[in-house]
């Protein structure tokens, strides 16, 4: 389910919001994979993963 939500703040953040059974969760950080479109030496496109370690901050928009 996906929902579209507007809060009304004195100030603004931006944030990216994803899935949590996106990150992964490990002792050394948090990371999710993200894709990159790339095009390979005969110029067709092509998606490349890479892990890309983040911080979270709030779990439920009550926390922003």
């Amino acid at each position: 389910m996906f929902a579209n939500v507007e809060l009304l703040s004195p100030e603004k953040r931006s944030v990216l919001v994803i899935p949590a059974t996106a990150v992964l969760y490990a002792p050394y950080g948090d990371s999710v994979f993200a894709l990159e479109e790339k095009r390979d030496p005969a110029g067709n496109p092509t998606l490349i993963a890479h892990q890309k370690f983040v911080h979270l901050t709030a779990r439920d928009l009550s926390q922003l």
